[in-house]
């Protein structure tokens, strides 16, 4: 088991001691102990989010980035720019997760997934490529 702090990995357990499935709607509590001799947490919870299905180290930083009350993309645009004979490739932030992929022809033959990790910049990930004299077509795909 890893935990984050502000999107940053911050540790891990191993062995966990228990399954997450192993929850159930008794002794459930955020900032309470089953033990009574223990006080209640004197706090407030901004946000507490459950998801179904472990998070990428990526979507664990865009959740992050993105802020409270956000929920990350499932259909995001994907912009392209040139510059300096390069192609530019953009998404939202919030559409963690996802790969690029291209193909030279829409009629035929398979996408290949691109082996360029998507960076992280401002509010955008991106994806660099050199620019190729003949037609590319990309997607993002999940």
């Amino acid at each position: 088991m890893v935990y984050y702090t502000n999107g940053v990995l911050h540790g891990s357990v191993s062995p966990a001691s228990g399954w997450l499935s192993e929850v159930g709607n008794w002794f459930s509590w955020i900032g309470r102990s089953p033990y009574s001799a223990d006080p209640y947490l004197n706090c407030s919870v901004d946000e507490f989010r459950i998801y179904r299905g472990r998070l990428a180290p990526d979507e664990i930083l865009a959740s992050d980035v993105v802020g409270p009350n956000q929920l990350l993309s499932t259909n995001p645009s994907l912009s392209v720019t040139t510059s300096s004979g390069n192609i530019l490739l953009s998404w939202p932030v919030a559409a963690a997760g996802f790969s690029v992929q291209s193909k030279s022809s829409l009629s035929s033959g398979t996408w290949n997934t691109l082996t360029n990790a998507p960076a992280l910049s401002g509010s955008q990930w991106q994806v660099s490529l050199p620019v190729s004299g003949s037609e590319q077509f990309f997607r993002l795909w999940r």
